[in-house]
């Protein structure tokens, strides 16, 4: 074999063996609860494989049967990842009851989590008022908070709160009523992701490196004939 074609095998082994063959299931494809738990520790993966979303458990009241949906939007720097839960039927008990939904997240590509805001669907009662929903987000020296109080979204209006960057997250969100007749109909998180998370694999380097070497063989051996 030349040394022309060998580079050029090498380099694309190289990038094959960073990349690495993708055989998880797409979020997409995972329409409720019930289902993305079948997956167990493997999750499934957004629609370009830049991150993994394991769930996690449920408690209380919360219906395996609910909706399950992750959205990717790409921007220059960075993603922003949706996720989306349907109740139906929507979560509605006595007045103090409550529930949780919890899974994590991991990023595979060169970016870290660093931001995240929370929405909830929530119908009440005329003149009622006390819809209580977290989203607790932990990690490596994090433990955000943010609290979306009848509905509302936190951080208001829109915005999101952004913290230090994080390669693994684990998300909780609870939900409670405090008066009774409170119903919650959904969910959103929303998180962002920008900030280089690690340096190519040494192996990738490697194989980078030989075949850059092998390139600049053919290129002398040009030079002296």
């Amino acid at each position: 074999m030349k040394l022309k074609p060998l580079a050029m095998t090498i380099v694309a082994g190289g990038l094959f063996a960073a990349a690495g063959p993708s055989s998880a299931v797409l979020c997409s494809a995972v329409p409720t609860l019930s289902a993305w738990s079948a997956l167990g520790a493997a999750g499934c993966v957004d629609p370009d494989s830049d991150s993994t979303w394991v769930f996690g458990s449920v408690t209380g009241a919360v219906p395996l049967t609910t909706s399950f949906t992750l959205t990717e939007l790409e921007f220059a720097g960075g993603d922003v990842y949706n996720v989306a839960f349907s109740f139906a039927p929507p979560l509605t008990t006595a007045a103090g009851q409550g529930w949780a939904i919890s899974y994590t997240a991991t990023s595979n590509a060169t970016q870290l989590f660093t931001a995240a805001n929370y929405d909830t669907g929530v119908t009440e009662p005329v003149n009622g008022s006390g819809a209580v929903s977290t989203a607790h987000v932990t990690g490596t020296g994090l433990n955000l908070t943010l609290t979306s109080t009848d509905g509302s979204h936190a951080p208001p209006p829109s915005g999101e709160t952004p913290f230090a960057g994080l390669l693994n997250i684990a998300v909780t969100d609870t939900f409670v009523t405090i008066p009774a007749g409170i119903v919650y109909n959904s969910a959103n998180n929303s998180f962002q992701t920008g900030t280089p998370a690690r340096a190519p694999e040494p192996i990738s380097l490697a194989l980078v490196g030989v075949a850059l070497a092998g390139m600049g063989l053919v290129r002398r051996k040009r030079k002296l004939t």
